[in-house]
């Protein structure tokens, strides 16, 4: 690979991590959360194989685990149903 073409792949990979910090910043779902830490793995595994540096790396890594974290978020934000797994036949025996 030569060095324009280095540094073409360096900048369209920072080019989708922006894009993908930005849908993060808009997402309102934990798809659209998802999406974008699957994005942010991609790129990580991609500039980890082309050698295109690890500060992209590191950048799309740190997008991942901010991903992961708003995710959380919004998942313990969820009121869900409480109580046990038991079906409500549990104490009749078999």
């Amino acid at each position: 690979m030569n060095i324009r073409t280095h540094q073409s792949e360096r900048t369209e990979q920072l080019v989708r991590l922006r894009n993908a910090r930005r849908e993060l910043e808009t997402a309102s779902t934990v798809n659209q959360i998802t999406s974008v830490r699957a994005k942010a793995e991609s790129v990580r595994s991609h500039a980890q194989q082309a050698s295109l540096g690890i500060e992209i790396q590191n950048y799309a890594a740190e997008l991942k685990l901010q991903a992961e974290r708003r995710a959380g978020f919004f998942l313990s934000e969820l009121r869900l149903r409480g109580g046990d797994r038991k079906s409500r036949n549990a104490t009749q025996g078999l």
